[in-house]
């Protein structure tokens, strides 16, 4: 019946006062099918004398809670989406100018700034090959531009173009002892279908990341 409803009514598929009414017509015709369909009868009224009300109301408000749960979860993640929809925009719209010349160590440091900035988290790099070109942020005193590239996950990256979201501190491949970061998000920055260099999101354990920005750095 539900989706009959949702099926004819679309527009009004996840209106919580249609699924209170539908689960009430729908509940008491459950307990009219009992009236009618137990036997013997007298148990059959006592039976519906003690669950109608119960069910009818409770079940009823529990169906409208529910759908409208899922309107605010849905609300929720439409407006997640115009939010990161407009943060890859900024984003795109700033380091444009930077990334037109090609991909050097200034672009690559202008361009790790404005997304350090703008997405807010712990540090940032941008590496072309297997050379880191800019990083900013946590750790830049040892994460130092112009040296190797030592993660592997990047270099996989650079290989097959994959976007990957490294969780384990240990695949970062730092060596030094007291290095803070302990996530990161790769991604491959192209030229047409080249790979030229990739994107690096770093986490530390007090400023973690998440999928939502794994999401922006893929954008």
């Amino acid at each position: 019946m539900a989706g009959l409803v949702a099926h004819r009514f679309p527009a009004r598929s996840l209106d919580w006062r249609l699924a209170f009414f539908l689960c009430l017509g729908g509940e008491t015709l459950h307990q009219f099918l009992v009236l009618t369909l137990s036997q013997p009868f007298p148990t059959a009224v006592a039976v519906v004398k003690v669950i109608a009300l119960p069910m009818i109301v409770f079940n009823s408000i529990g169906a409208a809670f529910l759908v409208q749960a899922l309107n605010m979860q849905m609300a929720y993640r439409q407006a997640r989406n115009r939010d990161l929809a407009r943060q890859i925009l900024s984003i795109a719209n700033q380091t444009l100018a930077h990334l037109r010349a090609g991909l050097t160590e200034t672009s690559a440091r202008a361009t790790a700034a404005i997304i350090m900035r703008e997405a807010g988290v712990p540090a940032v790099a941008v590496t072309s090959g297997e050379t880191i070109l800019a990083h900013l942020g946590v750790a830049e005193d040892h994460h130092l531009a112009g040296g190797e590239v030592r993660t592997m996950a990047t270099l996989k990256v650079i290989e097959n173009g994959e976007s990957v979201y490294v969780r384990n501190k240990a695949d970062i491949c730092c060596s030094e002892p007291g290095c803070p970061l302990t996530e990161a998000i790769i991604v491959p920055l192209r030229k047409g279908e080249a790979i030229m260099g990739c994107l690096k999101l770093y986490g530390t354990a007090r400023r973690p990341l998440d999928e939502t920005l794994f999401e922006l750095a893929k954008g």
